[in-house]
């Protein structure tokens, strides 16, 4: 038997079972550009550092907030590569633009432009023009914590809640509690951005909690590549809005046959929109727009997912 949420003790399970929600990524990324500008942002449930790490290569300051201790290992190891990588192509720039000031300084001129030669002589299409540096990378700090109940003395202008993690608030005790964390968190007029999915009723209204099959996947780092099949069994609370949902690997061998199965579950529980406006106006939100989607495009009933935006009043 698994334990609750120990689908997170198999960060690369996770990652590639759970790969996000298309076009997540930019949209975050283009509302801390606007919003917080290099930050520090806040996100709470930063996982692996699918989003804050994104934010990072923009220059953009995040503080990361995870319960899960294997999430957040794994998470540390990925920035310190990324930091490390950065350093490298920071030291390889310098090299190359050491080369370049001695080459001109030999020639007479540092303000020669190499000009390609065609047939009919110079092109200035291809000016040698500098590219823009890349900015630099922002920090990025990870931290142990639960977002319902976190203490870090400082503020923020904008706290991310990304890739539905708030759904993990099981009660609306925890929902409440989380709202008023983040808002205390948040600097006056500072914002909170956050997604999850809008509830399926033809899904929960027949509930069939027999195993369903969801795909075949390559075990991440296996070599010789390792293949392993995912099933999955939900069930549903309709009283409490609660989804647990029971997830099996099944591991393939050479031949094709399962040599090894591994479980794992996770809860959470679902919310309405017209529910969340009101857990915003309990907290001390003040709505300001709310999307069908990562496109922007308007919330209707056909809508997947649901993007909020709000102002700490």
């Amino acid at each position: 038997m698994s334990r609750a949420n120990d689908y997170y003790d198999w960060p690369l399970l996770y990652e590639v079972t759970s790969p996000g929600v298309p076009g997540d990524i930019q949209f975050y990324l283009q509302e801390a550009k606007r919003l917080a500008n290099r930050g520090p942002v806040l996100e709470l449930g930063s996982g692996l550092g699918r989003i804050s790490l994104a934010l990072a290569r923009h220059g953009i300051d995040v503080v990361g907030i995870e319960a899960s201790p294997a999430m957040l290992a794994e998470a540390r190891r990925r920035l310190a590569s990324l930091q490390a990588e950065v350093a490298v192509d920071a030291a390889n720039t310098s090299g190359h633009e050491l080369k370049a000031t001695q080459a001109n300084d030999e020639s007479g001129s540092g303000h020669s432009l190499q000009v390609a030669q065609t047939d009919d002589g110079p092109n200035s299409d291809y000016l040698d023009e500098p590219q823009p540096p890349a900015p630099p990378l922002g920090s990025v700090e990870y931290l142990q914590g639960d977002m319902r109940d976190f203490h870090l003395n400082r503020t923020f202008p904008l706290a991310i809640i990304p890739y539905r993690a708030f759904l993990h608030c099981l009660t609306q005790e925890d929902q409440l509690s989380t709202l008023l964390r983040v808002r205390e968190h948040l600097q006056p007029g500072g914002h909170l951005l956050l997604d999850f999915f809008t509830p399926d009723l033809e899904l929960i209204a027949n509930e069939d909690s027999s195993l369903h099959f969801r795909g075949e996947f390559v075990e991440p780092n296996s070599e010789p590549a390792r293949r392993f099949l995912l099933w999955e069994a939900t069930q549903f609370d309709r009283l409490q809005q609660r989804v647990d949902d029971h997830l099996f690997f099944d591991f393939l061998g050479p031949d094709g046959t399962v040599v090894r199965r591994t479980e794992a579950s996770f809860s959470i529980r679902y919310i309405f929109p017209s529910e969340f406006r009101l857990l915003l106006l309990a907290t001390g939100f003040r709505l300001l727009w709310v999307y069908g989607g990562f496109h922007r495009e308007p919330l209707s009933e056909d809508s997947v997912d649901t993007v909020w935006l709000a102002r700490r009043s």
